[in-house]
């Protein structure tokens, strides 16, 4: 696993171009893609990694990936990273903008698990609630997990809140062990 503080020094670069180009949105858009890609099998990430394959290959593979031609900046860092073997800052590049992002436009980003996916209505409900909560605009990323059984877990930063039917059984759990 890449370190946190490599990725945010090559990805700072790229976040500072896409400023001045004004490209925010899409250069996050194809990072978060790519890294999704990455991680959502070893095959991928073997193939970035392997040394019999050209750079070219490697980046029209990445751009198959993401389903678009580069755009010059995320092109650019893709290069670099290829050119130094460090592909494995891929893994970590679309999380690590994404908050450069969020700092940058002075919003939090919610990580939100529930056991079914949740409608339109209820996501913009949850941001406003969520925002209200930390005091700055939000925004939510959710993702279903049927663990979960009910209820919600929202990660902010370093905090959580687990309001889940999971959790709320296992400190009955808890607390009948404790008293028996």
């Amino acid at each position: 696993m890449i370190s946190q503080s490599l990725a945010k020094r090559y990805v700072g670069a790229v976040f500072a171009v896409a400023v001045e180009q004004r490209l925010l949105e899409k250069v996050e858009e194809q990072l978060v893609t790519a890294q999704a890609a990455l991680q959502a099998g070893p095959e991928f990430a073997r193939f970035l990694k392997h040394p019999l394959v050209s750079a070219e290959d490697k980046q029209r593979m990445i751009e198959v990936a993401v389903g678009a031609p580069l755009l010059a900046p995320v092109a650019s860092f893709v290069g670099l990273l290829l050119a130094h073997h460090r592909i494995e800052v891929l893994e970590a590049a679309g999380g690590v903008f994404q908050a450069l992002t969020d700092a940058f436009a002075g919003r939090a980003r919610a990580h939100v698990t529930t056991a079914i996916a949740l409608s339109e209505e209820q996501r913009v409900r949850l941001e406003a609630a969520l925002a209200k909560l930390v005091g700055t605009p939000v925004v939510v990323d959710a993702q279903v997990d049927a663990d979960v059984i009910g209820g919600v877990v929202v990660r902010i930063g370093d905090d959580t809140i687990d309001g889940t039917l999971r959790n709320r059984l296992a400190q009955i759990q808890e607390r009948m062990g404790a008293s028996g």
